[in-house]
């Protein structure tokens, strides 16, 4: 009998597989009354959570609870607890009632808290709107407990608002009233967390979802070659910048105008020249529009078959604005003739369509350079059936007979980047003619010429003035006139070992002929020959050894015009005068000892010459010691080997390094009167060089120097007057450290003395987190005490505050508390400009290591005083760590030198100079000159012109003549005065002394730059008290770095590019001061960038050579970027890196200038 509900129901579940269910963000380390969850990602066995997750707690009390778990609906779980008790809990987690991987997870429970545990995210952390709501979210999951510090600092206050979720997140706003970038500190207890500070720009409210865009002239259909355009309109979307950029079918940018028609409302216009489909990319404050990004279809207009050639130019003359061809459009119907002209140096020569009386249309364009232009012509976006049409370009008129012209780009490593390649061709008859040489970045040279003669010609090509070791390289010409198949290309005249060798087969009037290729010369060669399918083959052969190589072009076992073409192989090692140079030998000889090897010279002597093994290979090591063509002789059994004599060319060292030079000896410090003084110049380790010398002073010093064989010079000059000389030393061009050198000349030797002081200096004792952190140093001269400011940048970039402490005379301190240890900067400033040496450096924790670099001296005493009184600065060893301070001063007078140790890693130095003139002040720590030793100080005569206390002149504005007021006692005469002005670069101005009825004199002089200007003033030949006097001059905006805003660029080399092509732009710097600019392209390969002076500011090329997109960098002053800048360019073309990998690399280029027409390279790569 059956009980009652009987038969029972039972569900059987499959059993869930849980293997691949995963726990994110989960730490095995709590703290104590702490918010913590971690994940639970089921998205593999479940995607829109329909699982049963739960969490068993187990506290080290053994008490159980159960953890709250939030079902995101996605396959994802959150489980979350609150720790109540330190020690050991256990989490029992499951899925569906089946124990996850790794269950239980073992969590530690501990006092304490972490705020790297701590994020922060949500758009207002990065950007946003003024009076608009700027929303992020402050999360502590799992950090631990503790208080949250929030500060928004801007151009003005802001409103700020938090909202706490009551799960260890804080919901956070801020409205700001000014756009600007904003400082977001968001501190975790007293630290602060990942990423903080965060830097917010803040922009007036702009919508690029409001904005329109007008449908006529995006719609497909478009017709090609009829211009075209569209409109945009933001008159509602708020302010900002409209960009539209447009890529052709090709993959190329094309011309836009872009015209602000009314407010808001902009007109872009463009013509599509070729067929296909247009991408129209629009951007509003560099943000994405709704439906901006548009591709339109062009199609084909009219009939291009039905146009037909009215003139056909042909040949044309260079360097004249040209009608090369007239078109007949009338039977062709709607549309319009588009054209681009390429030269032999592919580069697109400016071109463009006019229409004549007739109707038609007429192809102008400007070529400038001679050889072969390809012209191709569209009608309604469709090619001519002519297209591409020839268009030879020749620099005179040619004989009757029409020779093909030579365009030959040759594999060519320049032995010296500045030597210069020349070339010469002889024709059949005799006759000479220079041929156009253009030297490429790519280490290939194209040569350009119009031959007037058929058959054989010999070219000679020079490098530097002097024959290259393959002369004469022999050419073939053929006849326009003749339907035969002829060859062409530079593998049939010159290479390089290891580099392809190509060369071009025409075969289109060959019919069924067959042809046949053989290559012999001095190593096997594999041939590669690829049909085009236009008429013509391309071949390539790659030549593993020097020599002359034989290639056989045959037609039918004929061979061809010209044939055998006689190829030179070369073998163009770097091999320079005066320095050992090792030279590849090609040998298979294994025993060397069998071999005997020497050189012969140009002038027909014998060097020694070493063979050995290296790289896998057999080298020649020798000493050349003059330039030209040099023979490496191989003999075995005194029989050359094969391939000997090895021909190798030596050239000219590179340019030597001034910056190694090294000048020292009394010579440079001071000078006797009527007696030859010297110096010594060692430039052993500057490489090859000229060294130029100078003297300029108040006489002819007949400046002297011996030549010398080891690299060292011995200088010596014999002034006939005494006063201040300067001695300028210069190599290869550039001065040498410490050059200009200023050296006072005095009667006797008597008259320098030289006083000498030795201190050794203790490590500073540490300074911790927390601790008082104190500076002594000495105020600059006549500063007030009020005017001085300070603060302190951690390691962390966090601004802290710092205070002037204990003014005592011309001395002061500085004191802060860390809160971090590591390197801080201390930066003092007085009247809002950083006194000489700021900022200083001040380790927090323990400092490590010697380094003699760090040690500072600072003080009015380092550059004026006046005799009779006491000269004051102050050294600063703390960073530099153990070591021995020498403090030397020299001059006219015999010194007193005393010092007082602060205790604090500094000290005071004080000298008493009894006699005014000029001193040098030599500080050297462990043997080494600190930064700005030697010193010089001026010391005026006391009885001299006589000032009450210098006040600083207010600063002034660039180019403006500036008037310097020197109040002076009432008998000084105005005509005793003389001065001259220092300005930031070095350069010396002319000052004038002017005189007034009614006050004291005043100087004035003419700046040229922004900056730092000294004013050095003298009374009857004496430097009078407080001279030089600073003067500070600024643009009109109060800074003396220029304006970035007056910097401009333009130029198609900031918008497109095609790979092997030289592009290039203007930087138009004519607007603003002195100051320091760079360029920097970074793109997928290196780059050579070349910059050329001209009126406007700069001209700067740069050649790509893998295509892809290029970032061009134009910053000014203060790295800031100038309108515009970064620059997209989009570049096109070939790959012509011969496969190198895709590493990026920066390119940069820094311009220095001072004044129009004044400017310094340099250039750098660097690969990332």
């Amino acid at each position: 009998v059956a009980i009652n509900e009987s038969p029972f129901v039972v569900n059987v579940a499959t059993k869930v597989d849980v293997s691949s269910v995963k726990v994110n963000d989960f730490f095995e380390t709590a703290f104590l009354n702490s918010f913590c969850e971690f994940e639970v990602d089921a998205t593999s066995i479940d995607s829109e959570g329909n699982g049963d997750v739960k969490a068993i707690i187990t506290s080290p009390s053994k008490k159980k609870t159960l953890a709250k778990v939030t079902n995101c609906n996605d396959g994802k779980y959150l489980v979350n607890y609150v720790p109540k008790e330190l020690g050991n809990y256990s989490l029992e987690t499951s899925y569906n009632a089946v124990p996850i991987p790794d269950s239980p997870l073992e969590v530690l429970c501990k006092d304490g808290k972490d705020f790297e545990r701590c994020t922060v995210y949500g758009p207002g952390l990065l950007k946003g709107f003024t009076e608009k709501p700027c929303k992020f979210t402050i999360n502590t999951k799992n950090a631990g407990p503790g208080g949250i510090g929030l500060q928004v600092q801007g151009p003005k206050e802001t409103e700020n608002s938090a909202k706490d979720n009551r799960d260890a997140t804080l919901d956070v706003e801020y409205v700001a009233h000014e756009p600007g970038e904003y400082l977001i500190t968001v501190k975790f207890g007293d630290d602060e967390i990942p990423g903080s500070p965060f830097h917010a720009k803040i922009t007036e409210f702009f919508d690029p979802k409001l904005v329109e865009l007008s449908r006529e002239g995006l719609k497909n259909g478009i017709l090609a070659s009829e211009p075209t355009k569209f409109l945009i309109d933001t008159s509602n979307a708020g302010k900002a910048d409209v960009s539209c950029k447009i890529i052709d079918p090709l993959g190329n940018p094309v011309a836009i105008k872009q015209e602000q028609i009314k407010d808001g409302v902009y007109e872009i216009s463009y013509t599509p020249e070729h067929v296909g489909v247009y991408t129209i990319d629009t951007l509003f404050g560099d943000e994405d529009i709704p439906e901006g990004c548009v591709k339109v279809k062009a199609v084909p207009t009219g009939n291009a078959t039905l146009c037909s050639i009215a003139e056909y130019n042909h040949p044309i003359l260079s360097d004249v604005e040209t009608s090369a061809v007239s078109i007949d459009v009338s039977k062709a119907g709607k549309g319009k003739i588009t054209a681009s002209v390429i030269g032999p140096d592919r580069v697109e020569c400016p071109t463009w369509i006019e229409e004549d009386a007739n109707g038609n249309s007429v192809i102008r364009f400007k070529p400038n350079i001679v050889g072969e232009h390809m012209a191709d012509v569209k009608f309604g976006g469709q090619p001519l059936k002519e297209s591409p049409l020839p268009i030879y370009v020749q620099d005179k008129v040619e004989h009757d007979v029409m020779c093909y012209p030579i365009d030959l780009i040759l594999p060519y490593k320049l032995l010296d980047q500045g030597n210069g390649v020349t070339a010469e061709i002889r024709g059949p008859s005799g006759e000479k003619e220079k041929v156009n040489v253009l030297v490429n970045p790519d280490n290939t040279i194209q040569l350009l010429h119009n031959p007037n003669e058929l058959g054989q010609h010999d070219l000679n090509l020079k490098e530097d003035g002097n024959d290259i070791p393959e002369n004469p390289l022999q050419v073939w010409v053929d006849s326009k006139r003749s339907h035969h198949v002829r060859a062409h290309g530079p593998g049939l005249v010159y290479g390089l070992v290891g580099v392809p060798a190509d060369f071009t087969v025409v075969t289109k009037w060959a019919g069924r002929a067959a042809l046949s290729l053989a290559i012999e010369g001095t190593s096997e060669t594999s041939i590669e020959l690829n049909d085009n399918n236009d008429g013509t083959c391309s071949v390539s052969y790659l030549p593993q050894t020097p020599g002359e190589y034989k290639v056989i072009v045959k037609l039918d076992d004929d061979e061809i015009m010209g044939s055998p073409f006689m190829a030179k192989i070369a073998n163009r090692e770097f091999v320079t005068v005066n320095a050992v140079n090792d030279v590849p030998i090609n040998t298979n000889e294994s025993n060397l000892d069998l071999l005997k090897a020497s050189v012969t010279t140009p002038s027909g002597d014998t060097l020694p010459c070493k063979l050995s093994r290296k790289d896998g290979g057999v080298v020649a090591t020798f000493l050349p010691n003059e330039t030209g063509l040099h023979q490496v002789n191989v003999l075995k059994d005194n029989v050359d080997i094969p391939h000997s004599p090895f021909s190798v060319f030596v050239s000219k060292s590179k340019k030597g390094d001034a910056s190694k030079v090294r000048v020292f000896g009394k010579g440079v410090n001071y000078g006797i009167l009527d007696e030859p003084n010297s110096f010594k110049i060692d430039t052993t380790n500057a490489g090859s060089g000229s060294l130029g010398l100078s003297i300029e002073g108040p006489s002819k010093a007949n400046l002297q120097c011996e030549t010398s064989q080891d690299g060292v010079f011995n200088a010596t000059y014999l002034p006939t007057t005494p006063g201040q000389y300067k001695i300028n030393v210069e190599y290869s061009e550039q001065h040498v450290p410490g050059s200009p050198f200023n050296v006072f000349v005095v009667k006797h030797e008597d008259e320098i003395w030289s006083e000498k002081m030795n201190l050794q200096r203790l490590p500073s004792f540490d300074r911790g987190i927390g601790e008082d952190c104190d500076l002594e140093m000495q105020a600059p001269v006549n500063a007030d005490s009020n005017q001085l400011s300070a603060r302190v940048i951690s390691p962390k970039g966090v601004i802290l505050p710092a205070q002037i402490t204990n003014v005592v005379g011309s001395k002061f301190g500085v004191k802060f508390v860390p809160n971090e240890n590591g390197l801080h900067q201390i930066e003092v400033q007085h009247n809002n400009d950083h006194i000489p040496g700021s900022p200083f450096p001040f380790t927090v924790g323990q400092i490590r290591g010697v380094d003699s670099s760090k040690v500072r001296a600072i003080g009015t005493g380092l550059v004026r005083g006046v005799d009779g009184r006491p000269a004051e600065f102050t050294i600063f060893t703390r960073e530099a760590g153990l070591g021995d301070l020498c403090v030397a001063v020299e001059g006219p007078s015999k010194v007193e030198i005393t010092s007082s140790d602060n205790k604090d890693g500094s000290c005071d130095i004080s000298y008493l100079p009894m006699k005014p003139g000029l001193y040098d002040i030599i500080i050297q720590f462990n043997d080494q000159h600190i930064e700005g030793s030697p010193f010089r100080a001026y010391i005026a005569d006391k009885d001299h012109a006589q000032l009450p206390p210098y006040q600083q002149p207010k600063d002034s504005l660039s180019r403006a003549p500036i008037d310097v007021s020197i109040p002076l006692s009432e008998d000084t005469q105005a005509s005793e005065l003389k001065a001259y002005a220092v300005g930031p670069s070095g350069r010396t101005y002319p000052a004038n002394v002017v005189k007034h009825d009614n006050r004291s004199p005043t100087i004035s002089f003419s700046p040229q730059e922004l900056g730092d200007y000294f004013v050095h003033v003298k009374h009857l030949d004496k430097p009078i008290v407080g001279s030089p006097f600073r003067v500070v001059v600024r643009d009109a905006r109060g800074s003396s770095e220029g304006d970035v805003s007056q910097v401009k660029a333009y130029g198609t080399g900031l918008t497109s590019g095609t790979t092997g092509v030289e592009s290039s732009f203007i930087v138009d710097t004519s607007k603003v001061g002195a100051g320091t600019a760079s360029v920097s392209i970074n793109g997928p390969s290196k780059i050579d960038i070349k910059c050329d002076d001209i009126d406007e500011g700069y001209k700067i090329a740069y050649t790509p050579m893998k295509p892809g997109s290029h970032i061009v960098n134009i910053k000014y002053g203060n790295e800031e970027h100038i309108p515009g800048s970064p620059f997209t360019v989009q570049v096109t073309g070939d790959d012509l890196t011969s496969g190198r990998g895709d590493s990026r690399c920066i390119n940069r280029l820094l311009l220095l200038w001072t004044q129009p027409g004044w400017s310094v390279l340099r250039l750098k790569s660097l690969k990332l």
